[in-house]
C-alpha cells in the first residue's frame, strides 16, 4: 500500500539502524573482551622478556582499536593493570551504548507519531482546531513572503504543540483523532520513563519509574539494561507502529495529502 509509505519507510529505517548499531557495538565490545583475556593470559604465563614485548605489542594494537592510551611501561604489572582498565572501559562503553539505543528508539517513535498527526492535520485543514491560536501574524506573513503554505505551518504547529505532551497524550490524540487501537502498552509506558531518567535523572530510577514497577526499579538506584532488554523495547515500539499505521490507513482511507 502506497499511503504512508515514506512514513513507514523512515521509521523503519531508522529503527533498524538504531538496532544493528547496537547489536554490531555489543558484538565488538564482546570480541575485544575476548582478546583482552587471552592477553592477559599470555601476560599471566609469559616469563622471558622476548615474550612479554611481544605480548605488550599485541596489547597497543589493541588498545589504538580501541581507542585507548597505550601502555605507558613495560612492566607485566603495569600492561596487567591496563588490561584490567582496558576491560572496565569496555564496559562502560556498553552501558552507554543501551543507553544511547533507548534514548534513539524514543525519538524513532516521537518521531512516527508527530508524521501521523502532521498528516492527519494536512489531509483536511478543517481537522485544525477552531478557535486555537496557530501562528503569529508575523509567521504568517514571512510564509506568504515566502511563497510557502500557510495550512502547512498551521498543521505543523498544531502538531508540534501536541509532541509537547506525554506519551499518553500522544495517544490520546490519536483515539481522538478516529485512531481507536492505539492505547499505551505498559512496555512502551516502561520505555519512556526509563528515557526519562536516563535524560532528565543523571541515569537514575525517578519516583515516576518507581512507582511504576517498585520491585523492579529501587528509588535512586543506577538502572543497568541488556541489549536484549533493548531489544525487547524496540519490538514493541515497532508492534505499537504497525499498530497505528494500520489504524490510521482503516479510519482515513483515502489519501489526500501530498506532504508526508
Amino acid at each position: 500500500m502506497k499511503r504512508l509509505k515514506a512514513t513507514k519507510a523512515i521509521f523503519n529505517g531508522n529503527l533498524q539502524t538504531t538496532a544493528n548499531l547496537l547489536r554490531r557495538t555489543d558484538a565488538q565490545i564482546t570480541a575485544d573482551y575476548h582478546k583482552l583475556n587471552i592477553i592477559r593470559g599470555a601476560l599471566l604465563r609469559t616469563t622471558q622478556e622476548k615474550t612479554l614485548k611481544i605480548t605488550k605489542q599485541k596489547l597497543e594494537i589493541l588498545a589504538t582499536e580501541m581507542g585507548h592510551a597505550l601502555p605507558t611501561k613495560h612492566s607485566r604489572e603495569h600492561l596487567l593493570n591496563k588490561v584490567k582498565t582496558y576491560k572496565k572501559q569496555n564496559s562502560y562503553l556498553r552501558y552507554a551504548a543501551t543507553h544511547q539505543a533507548v534514548i534513539k528508539i524514543c525519538v524513532v517513535y516521537e518521531d512516527l507519531i508527530r508524521r501521523i498527526i502532521l498528516k492527519y492535520h494536512e489531509e483536511d485543514i478543517r481537522r485544525i482546531p477552531a478557535g486555537k491560536e496557530t501562528l503569529k501574524n508575523e509567521a504568517i506573513v514571512k510564509a506568504l513572503l515566502q511563497k510557502e503554505s500557510i495550512h502547512r505551518l498551521m498543521a505543523e504547529k498544531v502538531a508540534d504543540d501536541l509532541m509537547y505532551g506525554s506519551l499518553d497524550a500522544w495517544h490520546k490524540a490519536l483515539i481522538k483523532f478516529g485512531m481507536t487501537n492505539t492505547q499505551t502498552s505498559s512496555t512502551l509506558t516502561e520505555l519512556f520513563l526509563i528515557r526519562n531518567c536516563f535524560v532528565h535523572n543523571n541515569k537514575k530510577v525517578s519516583p515516576q519509574l518507581h512507582t511504576f514497577s517498585p520491585q523492579k526499579y529501587k528509588l535512586r538506584s543506577s538502572i543497568h539494561l541488556s541489549v536484549a532488554d533493548v531489544e525487547i523495547f524496540k519490538d514493541e515500539v515497532y508492534k505499537s507502529a504497525v499498530i497505528i499505521m494500520s489504524e490510521y490507513n482503516r479510519a482515513f482511507p483515502k489519501n489526500r495529502g501530498s506532504w508526508i
